[in-house]
């Protein structure tokens, strides 16, 4: 089932900044680091913040194909309408779809001897229930999560 974007960044919404990263073992680490400076390290959604970045890159580390030109994942933050956005970008494929962020939300996350689910599910927790994967234009797959957040004129590192 593909579940289509509740939330795509809209023109109320204000970039924070992206990054194209090498999808490799260094990437959460590296966005870690850089959303830190994004946000500031006061920032109140920087845990949540850091954690479902930290989940959806890792998951596109560990199972996203890899190949020629497929050696990348994009990291965008943006802020508005009381919420923000992080979204992931990978060059995944139309075939597939991160199976916890389809169909209806379980309270209880996939089983320990299944081996998958578990990070979206924490995801899918942390974002109450805001998060979805599409296909973009390009072909790449975007997984996205909506963190609540109090509305402020503007973010550190707002654009």
């Amino acid at each position: 089932m593909q579940i289509q974007p509740a939330s795509m960044p809209t023109a109320d919404m204000s970039l924070i900044s992206s990054v194209r990263l090498p999808r490799d073992d260094k990437a959460p680490r590296q966005a870690r680091r850089i959303v830190t400076g994004w946000l500031g390290g006061d920032d109140v959604l920087l845990p949540d913040a850091l954690l479902v970045m930290v989940e959806m890159i890792t998951n596109a580390v560990q199972h996203v194909e890899s190949g020629e030109g497929r050696d990348w994942v994009m990291l965008r933050l943006l802020h508005g309408r009381g919420v923000l956005h992080v979204e992931v970008t990978d060059p995944g494929s139309s075939r597939t779809s991160p199976e916890a962020l389809n169909g209806e939300a379980d309270p209880q996350p996939p089983p320990v001897a299944s081996g998958r689910g578990r990070a979206l599910h924490i995801v899918r927790v942390i974002s109450e229930g805001r998060c979805g994967t599409y296909v973009n234009d390009e072909g790449h797959r975007v997984v996205w999560a909506d963190l609540p957040c109090p509305d402020a004129p503007a973010r550190r590192g707002s654009r």
